[in-house]
């Protein structure tokens, strides 16, 4: 019976690659993107092979895998999950299941899908060829009796040619006929080896801030190519040494090695030797399948044949090294040398090379990261091996003996900066160019500027720390920052929590809290494009209102149940004061002050109730940012943190053009800019004057202070900063916008960056 293969993911990307990948393979599989369709689909379908990809949609899905679980209880789930999700999985019982940890490795689900499948593969390989039988009789020819009396032949002649003869040489040529038409069967079936000219692996795309530093790799497999003739000597030396000493004087297929395996499996009793050229390992890597039958292996013989004929050693041994697997998902030569060693594969020494060249029978089992003493015998394996072909002489292989091996976690080749605007580059990318993001070895330019980013990354992580040490709770604080142009909408800098491995959420842009007072401005600026000039003056005078619709009443108050009689638009807004803020939109009308915010960049949806105009409704960081860039500038500009593409043939696939659009009046926004300065003059914002530069903003917070924020600008950089609990219990008593975040948005802003230096 042969077993069915099913695909669920609600993430289409990887679902697709996996999809893909197994294809390639000649593997069907049927992909589904919905749960109800899932279930549908194996209705009926005995012991079949189910991918689940739970990634990011744990919990909800997890109901659905413990319902189709207990439907299919002959299923082999293949389950990817992220690691703090493994155990929940795992805990599920009744079903043979394997989990595998994010990140999705379609080449890894292959070789587990195969595992399942080799007990039907195998069958299948191994059964003999038809044979049409006959039950006709040889025709027997009759020979005339001799008159002359005939001399005897021996008992062997009359053995060898009597009955028995005649049967070994029947047996004789049915064998070479069958072996023959095998043959011919297997080589009539072989891929076509010209695509070897043609063949493009998988390769990462690589992603850079603005000045050119490397933010992180996207990757199905890590790969980076490099020419044969780049590679130092002691690389193709350790690895022919260790895989492959006869390379140079062999067509592709070595019988001495053949031959030596064989003698050494008879004496040891045993079948561990393997005999496989370089060329035959390129085959099994590139056309065949891992199960272990006779016709695999009679076809790998073949194909390395024809591929001799058509390429030379040099390029053979290039291909080898560009496709093999190093472990740490690391694959060719140049990446494997980036992964342990921080360096391109043309600057590898002795020692590093047989490191590499030990790894490539079992690079798990031989890792230094995960298996230090095995990997440090396994190199001394191959150094010996060196030493004895002659590669190397005693003081260098003395001398590549006492080199330490590599430490993980100290090469940039792992590293992940800037990780929450990574991790949003990305949900873009995918959307825009799908698994290309992961096959086509882009090199995606940013508008990131690394030097704001650190800047935002120690404001946060000094902020926070003084402020979970004067407001401890149950639950950590957490912080979020954006740094964009006001010009271009350039996104300079992104910080979406306090620790993007503890938690992958974005506050930045995902996070939809109320603003506070921040959203004030779009109460004055609506009262300014009605005639309201920054000295009109309104009533700061607590008052009650009705909510629409209810008998309900509600009375706005203000910090510390202050209040002021009449009061300019700008005093009133410098100081946040709630009730003449309240007392202003019943003037300008609130259907107007929702319509404002949203012409300015506001996408999120805002209560029609007057709490509104308080910052009751919920939105975005970046939604505000974005606002506040039209407050600076006087433009709505869209958000950008991708600022070219550039694909493999160095051609630019994809260069944003600026997108503007004017929101506001010069007049208008000379009066806005004036008030929101008198914020950092004389208002709630005065801690800010110690930049001694001229900067704009306005202060944030909301009841029992769940929600403290800032957002200002310059002339050229606009700054949100957001503080708060993830459970939006109150960050303390006292914390306010103006000493939880202003504090932080000061030193992501600190000393402007010299113009000439942002790109």
């Amino acid at each position: 019976m042969k077993r069915e293969i099913f695909i669920y993911g609600p993430n289409a990307v990887r679902g697709r690659i996996i999809h893909k990948t197994l294809a390639t393979h000649g593997i069907q599989a049927r992909y589904c993107s919905g749960t109800w369709e899932m279930e549908k689909a194996l209705e009926g379908i005995p012991a079949p092979i189910v991918i689940l990809d739970l990634i990011s949609t744990l919990p909800a899905d997890l109901t659905f895998r413990g319902r189709l679980a207990g439907r299919t209880m002959d299923a082999l789930l293949i389950t990817l999950v992220d690691a703090p999700d493994a155990a929940m999985v795992r805990e599920s019982a009744g079903v043979e299941e394997v989990c595998v940890l994010a990140p999705v490795d379609p080449r890894y689900i292959l070789t587990l899908v195969l595992e399942a499948l080799r007990g039907e593969l195998h069958a299948a390989a191994m059964a003999p060829p038809a044979i049409r039988r006959t039950d006709e009789p040889l025709p027997i020819p009759v020979i005339p009796p001799s008159r002359k009396k005939i001399k005897q032949p021996s008992l062997l002649k009359r053995l060898f040619s009597g009955p028995l003869m005649r049967f070994a040489a029947i047996m004789l040529t049915l064998t070479v006929g069958l072996t023959g038409g095998y043959v011919l069967w297997c080589f009539s079936s072989l891929p076509d080896v010209d695509i070897l000219a043609d063949y493009r692996p998988y390769r990462g795309s690589v992603m850079y801030s603005d000045d050119n530093r490397r933010l992180t790799e996207f990757f199905i497999e890590r790969r980076t190519l490099i020419p044969y003739r780049l590679l130092p000597e002691a690389v193709t030396q350790a690895v022919l040494a260790i895989e492959d000493t006869r390379y140079f004087k062999h067509s592709g297929v070595d019988p001495i090695r053949i031959a030596g395996a064989l003698a050494a499996d008879l004496k040891a009793g045993t079948m561990n030797q393997g005999a496989s050229t370089i060329t035959q390992q390129l085959v099994k890597m590139i056309f065949l399948t891992p199960e272990k039958t006779i016709s695999r292996k009679v076809r790998e013989v073949l194909l390395a044949l024809k591929i001799e004929q058509l390429y030379d050693k040099h390029e053979i041994l290039e291909m080898y090294l560009n496709k093999a697997y190093f472990g740490a998902r690391a694959y060719g030569i140049d990446m494997a040398s980036h992964t342990y060693f921080d360096k391109p594969a043309t600057q590898l020494n002795i020692s590093e090379a047989a490191l590499l060249a030990g790894m490539l029978k079992a690079p798990s089992a031989y890792s230094p990261f995960t298996n230090a003493t095995a990997a440090r015998v396994r190199r001394g394996q191959v150094l010996s091996r060196m030493r004895e072909v002659g590669f190397i002489d005693e003081m260098q292989y003395q001398a590549a003996l006492q080199t330490p091996l590599p430490v993980r976690g100290s090469h940039s080749s792992r590293e992940y900066n800037a990780p929450y605007f990574v991790a949003h580059c990305r949900q873009i990318l995918e959307d825009r160019i799908g698994e290309r993001l992961y096959t086509s070895g882009l090199s995606i330019y940013t508008t990131l500027d690394h030097r704001f980013q650190e800047r935002a990354e120690k404001a946060v992580a000094a902020g926070i720390k003084d402020l979970n040490r004067r407001y401890p709770g149950k639950a950590s604080i957490q912080a979020a920052v954006i740094s964009m142009e006001v010009d271009s909408g350039r996104i300079r800098a992104m910080v979406g929590g306090t620790d993007f491995w503890s938690s992958q959420f974005n506050r930045a842009t995902l996070a939809k809290r109320q603003p506070g007072s921040a959203f004030k401005p779009f109460v004055y600026l609506t009262a300014l494009e009605q005639g309201y000039n920054p000295q009109s003056l309104i009533e700061d005078v607590r008052r009650v209102y009705g909510v629409d619709g209810t008998h309900q009443r509600w009375s706005p108050r203000n910090y510390h149940d202050r209040y002021h009689g009449l009061v300019t638009l700008e005093k009133a807004l410098s100081r946040s004061m709630n009730a003449a803020t309240v007392n202003l939109a019943k003037q300008v009308g609130i259907d107007t002050i929702i319509a404002t915010a949203h012409r300015l960049g506001v996408q999120s949806d805002i209560h029609r109730v007057y709490p509104s105009v308080l910052g009751a409704s919920e939105i975005t960081l970046l939604e505000l940012v974005r606002a506040y860039a039209a407050m600076a500038s006087g433009y709505r500009v869209e958000p950008v943190c991708i600022d070219r593409i550039i694909d493999k043939d160095r051609s630019i696939m994809i260069e944003p053009t600026l997108q503007r659009e004017q929101v506001i009046n010069p007049e208008v926004l000379a009066s806005l800019k004036a008030m929101l300065r008198s914020v950092i003059t004389e208002g709630t914002g005065r801690r800010a004057r110690a930049l001694d530069r001229v900067v704009y903003g306005k202060t944030g917070t909301t009841n029992s202070s769940s929600d403290a924020l800032f957002i200002g600008f310059d002339e050229r950089v606009v700054t949100g900063v957001w503080v708060g609990r993830d459970d939006n219990t109150p960050i303390g008593r006292s914390a306010t916008g103006g000493n939880s975040a202003l504090p932080i948005w000061m030193m992501v802003m600190g000393s402007p960056i010299p113009d000439g230096e942002t790109s």
